[in-house]
C-alpha cells in the first residue's frame, strides 16, 4: 500500500469512509487499499484498480482454496462501487463502530463457545496483536528472562506480571496459539500471527460483537 500516492489512499478512505468493501464493515485504523488487478501483472495506481479492505478479507481476496470461486476483477469494483454509492447516498448500517479494547473485553468474559478452546489469554494476545498499526501488526515478542515471562505484542503493548501464576498463563497462551497454527516462529523471541490467525480474529471479533 506505501506505493500507492498518498493523495490517492486518502481519497480511497474518504469514498469508502474508511468501511471494508468486502464486508461493509468499520474498521478505522484495520485497512488496506488493494491493487485488483497486481501491480505484477500490470495494474495501476488509478483509483478504478484499487480497493479499501480489512486485513481478514484482504487475506480472502490473494487466497487460492481449490474448488472454491476466486474474487473476480469485476467482482471486486461492483462491491467496491455499491459501498461508494451506499456512502454517497448516505446509507450506512449504524450500531457497527470499531472498538477494539471494548470488544476484547467482551470476548474474553463471554462464556467459551464449542468453536474454541483458545483460553482469555491467548485470545487477548492474538486480537491485540491484529489490532495493532504500523510495522509492528502482528508481531509477538515471548520473552523469557531471570523474572519470569514477557509478552509483547505489536507496536507496544507488554503483558507482564510479577505473579508467576499470570506468566504461566501468558505463556501458555502463546503455546496454544503456536499449536493452533495461529502464530508462527520468525526469528528468537519473535513469532507473528499467520493468515489462519487473522482469520481467526476476525471470526473471534464477529461473534464477540453478536454476545
Amino acid at each position: 500500500m506505501s506505493d500507492i500516492p498518498p493523495e490517492v489512499i486518502d481519497r480511497m478512505m474518504v469514498k469508502c469512509a474508511r468501511r471494508c468493501c468486502i464486508c461493509r464493515r468499520f474498521c478505522p485504523t484495520k485497512l488496506q487499499v488493494h491493487h485488483i488487478d497486481e501491480r505484477s501483472k500490470g495494474g495501476s495506481d488509478d483509483e478504478d484498480n484499487l480497493i479499501v479492505v480489512c486485513l481478514a478479507c484482504h487475506t480472502d481476496v490473494h487466497t487460492k482454496v481449490p474448488f472454491a470461486r476466486r474474487f473476480s476483477t469485476d467482482e471486486l469494483k461492483g462491491h467496491r462501487n455499491a459501498l461508494v454509492a451506499l456512502v454517497a447516498e448516505g446509507r450506512l448500517p449504524a450500531g457497527d463502530l470499531d472498538d477494539t479494547e471494548e470488544l476484547i473485553g467482551r470476548i474474553i468474559h463471554a462464556p467459551r463457545s464449542d468453536h474454541t478452546t483458545l483460553p482469555p489469554e491467548a485470545i487477548e494476545i492474538l486480537l491485540t496483536a491484529v489490532a495493532s498499526e504500523g510495522v509492528a501488526q502482528g508481531n509477538v515478542h515471548a520473552i523469557q528472562h531471570d523474572a519470569g515471562f514477557v509478552v509483547m505484542v505489536g507496536g507496544g503493548t507488554t503483558f507482564d506480571s510479577d505473579d508467576r501464576r499470570t506468566q504461566a498463563k501468558y505463556k501458555q497462551g502463546v503455546s496454544q496459539l503456536i499449536a493452533a497454527g495461529f502464530l508462527e516462529h520468525v526469528s528468537a523471541e519473535l513469532y507473528e500471527v499467520t493468515a489462519e490467525g487473522y482469520l481467526a480474529a476476525d471470526d473471534l471479533a464477529v461473534g464477540g460483537s453478536q454476545n
